[in-house]
Formats: C-alpha cells, sequence, structure tokens
C-alpha cells in the first residue's frame, strides 16, 4: 500500500509540473523580451506594415485566416476552420505565404491588425486567454493621421500602462516606445 501511495504521489507530482511547464512555456513574451527582439526584427516588420498598406482591404492577416473590411472571414486553404464549403481567399495564395512566411521566422502567431480608420498596424506576436480575458502582445505603428486606435498612438510618451477595471469599465494596457512610431504593447483583458 505504502508504494501504492509513493508512486500515485511521484504521478501526481510528474502531472503537476508538466502542467506548470507548459504553463510556463506558453505564455506570452514579456514586453522586455519583444524591446530586446525588436532590432534584429524591425525590418521584417517594417515589410509586413508595408504589405498591409498594400492590402487595406484586410483588417487583419493572420497565418490561418484573414477578415476583409466589412467582416468576412476567409481561411487558409486545408485549415481545419475552413470547412468544406469555404470560399476562396480575395488574396493571392503567393501573397499569403509571403506574410507567413514573415511570420514564422520573427514567431507572430497571430499576424497583424490594422484600423481601417486610423491607419494603426497592431503586428500580434502572441496572445493567450479566451475573447475578453485574454492578453495579446505585440508591436504598434502608429499612423501620421489625427485619430488613432491604440493607447501609444493617442497617448504617446516613453511608457504608459492603465490597470482593467470594471467600474468603471477600463481595459488594461501597457506599452513602451521603441523608436519612431513604434511601440512595444500589451493589451487586455478588457
Amino acid at each position: 500500500m505504502k508504494i501504492l501511495l509513493t508512486a500515485a504521489g511521484v504521478f501526481v507530482i510528474v502531472i503537476a509540473s508538466g502542467l506548470l511547464l507548459l504553463m510556463w512555456r506558453c505564455s506570452v513574451p514579456s514586453l522586455n523580451k519583444l524591446q530586446r527582439r525588436f532590432p534584429a526584427e524591425q525590418a521584417d516588420l517594417e515589410i509586413i506594415v508595408s504589405m498591409s498598406d498594400q492590402d487595406s482591404q484586410f483588417t487583419r492577416i493572420d497565418p490561418n485566416w484573414l477578415m476583409t473590411a466589412d467582416g468576412y472571414q476567409y481561411y487558409w486553404p486545408g485549415s481545419p476552420l475552413s470547412g468544406t464549403d469555404s470560399e476562396t481567399a480575395p488574396m493571392p495564395t503567393e501573397r499569403w505565404n509571403q506574410y507567413r512566411k514573415l511570420f514564422s521566422k520573427d514567431n507572430i502567431s497571430q499576424g497583424v491588425e490594422r484600423d481601417t480608420v486610423s491607419g494603426d498596424q497592431f503586428i500580434l506576436v502572441d496572445s493567450e486567454g479566451i475573447l475578453d480575458s485574454g492578453v495579446s502582445v505585440g508591436y504598434v505603428l502608429c499612423s501620421l493621421g489625427a485619430k488613432h486606435r491604440y493607447p501609444p498612438c493617442v497617448l504617446g510618451g516613453d511608457r504608459g500602462s492603465q490597470e482593467y477595471s470594471e467600474n468603471p469599465r477600463r481595459d488594461a494596457y501597457e506599452y513602451r516606445h521603441l523608436t519612431g512610431r513604434w511601440y512595444v504593447y500589451s493589451e487586455g483583458p478588457s
């Protein structure tokens, strides 16, 4: 009986350690880590932004799906999300593959989001959680326009942050200035 209890205890410890390791490995990168990565990735990020400017009919270009300005979503051919009746994406596969190659090279798992009003762009390196309780981190490039979508573009400065609050309702965010119009940015939960 003692051996059985010891084995069960070891099993629980191994499972708990594995879950902790998985949670640690699956967490989003810190703003410090993204700041350190930025110089090596800046040229690729500039290419992504330039491509997104050319493909401005899309509000989101993800490695596996696209969203048009009118809210339609298209999935990568063969994606589990695409189903059998999915429409052909309005972006040539070769073009989408250019994005996918850059995303893969720089470990960008969530693609780029472009605000149609301001032109601000959020390159979503990673996210965790679900919907409003989630957190997304990446790089924001503020447009030259007068209107802006993201707090670093609206508020400016070297850094800023806000804690989540239900009453009054305030979404959480944190940002740090990198160079020019570039910021490292985290948003959520909201």
